[in-house]
């Protein structure tokens, strides 16, 4: 049986809960092929540790971030002074999936994965 089918099975969740789930769905979409995109994307230079791997500007703030060869990726926000807004590892669905609870590193993190997709995409 179906993980979901025992959860509602079992009186876990309800089946109003599932059905009003799709933001959960949409993020789990987002991190699985986000995270398999940037495996094509993200590249080291020889002898390298950490890149720049995002830069955008939204409105007067600037966001950028950077990841390492173990695939810990940073955000950077200077909305209010230049600050981490979060980090997560790359190479744990899991991590990735809960990142998105923190609102400041939400949106910079959806755009970098995103951005990953559409590269991986366009390859």
């Amino acid at each position: 049986m179906n993980t979901l089918a025992e959860l509602i099975a079992n009186g876990t969740i309800t089946v109003e809960e599932l059905a009003s789930a799709t933001e959960l769905i949409e993020r789990a979409k987002l991190v699985t092929e986000g995270v398999e995109a940037c495996k094509k994307t993200i590249s080291f230079p020889f002898g390298s540790t950490r890149i720049n791997c995002f830069k955008q500007m939204h409105g007067d703030a600037d966001y950028w971030a950077e990841c390492t060869v173990e695939g810990n990726f940073t955000a950077y926000s200077n909305w209010g002074g230049n600050h981490i807004t979060g980090t997560c590892n790359l190479n744990n669905f899991e991590n990735v999936f809960k990142s998105f609870e923190n609102d400041d590193f939400a949106y910079i993190h959806k755009k970098f994965l995103q951005e990953q997709i559409r590269k991986a995409s366009a390859k």
